[in-house]
């Protein structure tokens, strides 16, 4: 919802959308090319995470920014598309990764059609309830982010992690780290 409602907010953010559209396009290059680094380095969750982070306060700083101010508002729209760009191709990969490889298509494609949901709602926050208060749908965005940046908190990283191949093997596995926590704060 946040990747498309920033797409399709060119209008209430630049002058010229076209222009807008392109510049957009162009910030998915560097979030594309650097995103499989940085998850590499970093790890899935904590640069999921702080993706949506920069996400959210970008949204709310656009939120919050006087109509006066164009230039700032491009330029925090383009590092919010650039944020959100990133954290949905590492989802893409994250989710993945999170699924035992018996149910990992079903998994990932029950993530992708609830995206799709998401991508149905965003112009209708866009348009309509942009058209009242041009000021909430960057605040419902950013709220979204939030929301999906503490989720991903409670999903377990997956970097170095031998992927499951069955659901027993991740169950196992799950009680196995569950166990060696409740050991390690007796």
């Amino acid at each position: 919802m946040v990747y498309y409602g920033l797409s399709l907010s060119g209008a209430s953010i630049s002058d010229d959308p076209y222009v807008y559209l392109v510049l957009t396009g162009l910030m998915e290059l560097p979030a594309y090319i650097f995103s499989g680094f940085i998850v590499q380095h970093f790890g899935r969750k904590a640069s999921l995470s702080f993706s949506f982070l920069i996400t959210t306060a970008v949204l709310f700083a656009v939120a919050f920014t006087p109509a006066e101010y164009s230039t700032t508002l491009l330029a925090l729209a383009m590092v919010g598309k650039m944020a959100i760009t990133a954290s949905y191709q590492m989802i893409i990969f994250f989710s993945g990764e999170l699924f035992p490889t018996e149910v990992r298509s079903r998994g990932v494609s029950t993530a992708v059609m609830m995206s799709r949901l998401g991508s149905i709602g965003a112009p209708f926050i866009t348009d309509l309830v942009g058209s009242m208060y041009p000021w909430a749908p960057f605040v419902i965005f950013g709220s979204a982010a939030l929301l999906a940046a503490a989720g991903t908190f409670l999903l377990p990283e997956t970097r170095g992690q031998v992927l499951p191949d069955t659901v027993a093997h991740l169950e196992a596995r799950e009680r196995r780290q569950s166990n060696t926590i409740l050991a390690s704060q007796v």
